[in-house]
Protein backbone atom coordinates (compact mmCIF):
# COMPACT_ATOMS: atom_id res chain seq x y z
CA UNK A 1 0.00 0.00 0.00
CA UNK A 2 1.41 3.65 -0.84
CA UNK A 3 1.12 6.20 1.27
CA UNK A 4 -1.31 8.11 -0.43
CA UNK A 5 -3.38 4.91 0.37
CA UNK A 6 -2.66 4.55 3.26
CA UNK A 7 -3.37 8.34 4.32
CA UNK A 8 -6.75 7.75 2.10
CA UNK A 9 -7.35 4.68 4.43
CA UNK A 10 -6.66 6.59 7.80
CA UNK A 11 -8.54 9.20 6.82
CA UNK A 12 -11.92 7.11 6.10
CA UNK A 13 -10.87 5.53 9.85
CA UNK A 14 -10.56 8.46 11.67
CA UNK A 15 -14.14 9.93 9.97
CA UNK A 16 -15.45 6.50 11.31
CA UNK A 17 -14.57 7.59 14.58
CA UNK A 18 -15.99 10.91 14.39
CA UNK A 19 -19.13 9.80 12.68
CA UNK A 20 -19.51 7.28 16.57
CA UNK A 21 -18.24 10.29 18.48
CA UNK A 22 -21.30 12.83 17.12
CA UNK A 23 -23.60 9.71 17.14
CA UNK A 24 -22.64 9.56 21.22
CA UNK A 25 -23.08 12.95 21.25
CA UNK A 26 -26.66 13.28 19.40
CA UNK A 27 -25.39 15.23 16.91
CA UNK A 28 -26.96 12.13 14.48
CA UNK A 29 -26.98 14.49 11.12
CA UNK A 30 -23.89 14.80 11.01
CA UNK A 31 -22.84 11.61 12.36
CA UNK A 32 -24.94 9.78 9.30
CA UNK A 33 -23.41 12.32 6.53
CA UNK A 34 -19.55 11.03 7.87
CA UNK A 35 -20.60 7.58 7.72
CA UNK A 36 -21.72 8.11 4.31
CA UNK A 37 -18.57 9.61 3.25
CA UNK A 38 -16.79 6.51 4.53
CA UNK A 39 -19.16 4.11 2.98
CA UNK A 40 -19.01 5.43 -0.49
CA UNK A 41 -14.82 5.28 0.00
CA UNK A 42 -14.01 2.08 -1.64
CA UNK A 43 -12.28 0.63 0.68
CA UNK A 44 -10.50 -3.70 0.40
CA UNK A 45 -9.51 -3.49 4.10
CA UNK A 46 -13.38 -2.73 5.21
CA UNK A 47 -14.43 -6.44 4.30
CA UNK A 48 -11.37 -6.76 7.14
CA UNK A 49 -11.91 -4.68 9.61
CA UNK A 50 -12.38 -5.79 13.30
CA UNK A 51 -15.19 -7.48 14.27
CA UNK A 52 -15.28 -5.06 17.74
CA UNK A 53 -14.67 -2.15 15.64
CA UNK A 54 -17.95 -3.10 13.31
CA UNK A 55 -19.96 -4.00 15.68
CA UNK A 56 -19.08 -0.17 17.41
CA UNK A 57 -20.10 1.40 13.77
CA UNK A 58 -23.13 -0.73 13.38
CA UNK A 59 -24.49 0.27 16.98
CA UNK A 60 -23.64 4.22 16.42
CA UNK A 61 -25.27 4.48 13.12
CA UNK A 62 -28.28 1.83 14.03
CA UNK A 63 -28.36 4.86 16.63
CA UNK A 64 -28.48 7.71 14.38
CA UNK A 65 -30.92 5.98 12.20
CA UNK A 66 -33.38 5.47 15.35
CA UNK A 67 -32.84 9.02 16.26
CA UNK A 68 -33.22 10.37 12.92
CA UNK A 69 -35.66 7.78 11.31
CA UNK A 70 -35.06 6.19 8.06
CA UNK A 71 -35.88 8.62 5.84
CA UNK A 72 -33.89 11.44 7.14
CA UNK A 73 -30.73 9.04 7.94
CA UNK A 74 -30.74 8.29 4.60
CA UNK A 75 -31.01 11.51 3.23
CA UNK A 76 -27.84 12.49 5.85
CA UNK A 77 -25.74 9.27 4.72
CA UNK A 78 -27.00 10.21 0.60
CA UNK A 79 -25.58 13.46 1.36
CA UNK A 80 -22.37 12.25 2.66
CA UNK A 81 -22.07 9.99 0.11
CA UNK A 82 -21.27 12.58 -2.33
CA UNK A 83 -18.39 13.93 -0.70
CA UNK A 84 -15.14 13.12 -1.36
CA UNK A 85 -12.84 11.99 1.74
CA UNK A 86 -11.04 15.41 1.43
CA UNK A 87 -14.52 16.82 1.91
CA UNK A 88 -16.05 15.00 4.57
CA UNK A 89 -12.83 15.98 6.47
CA UNK A 90 -12.90 19.73 5.66
CA UNK A 91 -16.64 19.38 6.72
CA UNK A 92 -15.96 17.59 10.09
CA UNK A 93 -13.30 20.09 10.67
CA UNK A 94 -16.23 22.90 10.59
CA UNK A 95 -18.63 21.46 12.15
CA UNK A 96 -19.19 23.58 15.69
CA UNK A 97 -20.85 21.33 17.97
CA UNK A 98 -22.22 23.02 21.09
CA UNK A 99 -20.16 21.86 23.83
CA UNK A 100 -22.22 20.89 27.14
CA UNK A 101 -21.83 23.40 29.75
CA UNK A 102 -24.27 22.10 32.17
CA UNK A 103 -22.61 22.40 35.61
CA UNK A 104 -24.32 19.56 37.96
CA UNK A 105 -26.20 16.60 36.90
CA UNK A 106 -25.93 13.56 35.11
CA UNK A 107 -25.70 15.95 31.76
CA UNK A 108 -22.64 17.57 33.00
CA UNK A 109 -20.96 13.59 33.08
CA UNK A 110 -19.23 12.36 30.22
CA UNK A 111 -20.32 9.03 28.64
CA UNK A 112 -17.77 7.20 30.91
CA UNK A 113 -18.09 8.82 34.01
CA UNK A 114 -21.72 8.16 33.45
CA UNK A 115 -21.26 4.59 32.74
CA UNK A 116 -19.00 4.33 36.02
CA UNK A 117 -21.77 5.37 38.02
CA UNK A 118 -24.29 3.75 36.63
CA UNK A 119 -22.24 0.31 37.51
CA UNK A 120 -21.42 1.02 41.04
CA UNK A 121 -25.08 1.81 41.12
CA UNK A 122 -25.91 -1.28 40.16
CA UNK A 123 -23.63 -2.73 42.70
CA UNK A 124 -20.48 -3.50 41.01
CA UNK A 125 -17.39 -3.05 43.01
CA UNK A 126 -14.39 -0.35 41.85
CA UNK A 127 -12.33 -3.32 40.72
CA UNK A 128 -15.66 -5.29 39.09
CA UNK A 129 -16.45 -1.57 37.39
CA UNK A 130 -13.00 -1.34 36.26
CA UNK A 131 -12.69 -4.82 34.56
CA UNK A 132 -16.09 -3.87 32.79
CA UNK A 133 -14.66 -0.81 31.36
CA UNK A 134 -11.52 -2.27 31.06
CA UNK A 135 -9.91 0.78 32.80
CA UNK A 136 -7.48 0.85 36.06
CA UNK A 137 -9.26 0.98 39.35
CA UNK A 138 -7.50 4.38 39.94
CA UNK A 139 -9.45 5.89 37.17
CA UNK A 140 -12.83 4.52 38.48
CA UNK A 141 -11.82 5.98 42.09
CA UNK A 142 -11.33 9.34 39.82
CA UNK A 143 -14.56 9.14 37.77
CA UNK A 144 -16.57 8.39 40.86
CA UNK A 145 -14.87 11.78 42.43
CA UNK A 146 -15.79 13.88 39.68
CA UNK A 147 -19.15 12.23 39.99
CA UNK A 148 -19.62 13.47 42.83
CA UNK A 149 -18.72 16.77 42.94
CA UNK A 150 -21.24 16.91 39.89
CA UNK A 151 -24.03 16.37 42.70
CA UNK A 152 -24.53 12.94 42.22
CA UNK A 153 -24.84 10.06 45.26
CA UNK A 154 -22.49 7.49 43.78
CA UNK A 155 -19.93 6.52 46.72
CA UNK A 156 -16.15 4.95 45.93
CA UNK A 157 -15.43 1.70 46.93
Amino acid sequence: MGSAEGALRSTAFTLECISRILAAAAHHTEAARLLGACDAFPNPARSIRYPCLQRLLDLSAGTSRDALGDEEFDAAVGEGATLSLEAAADYCRRLRVAHNTTRVGWDALTPTEARVAELVAEGLSNPQVAAELLMGTETVKTHLSRSLRQGRRVQPQ
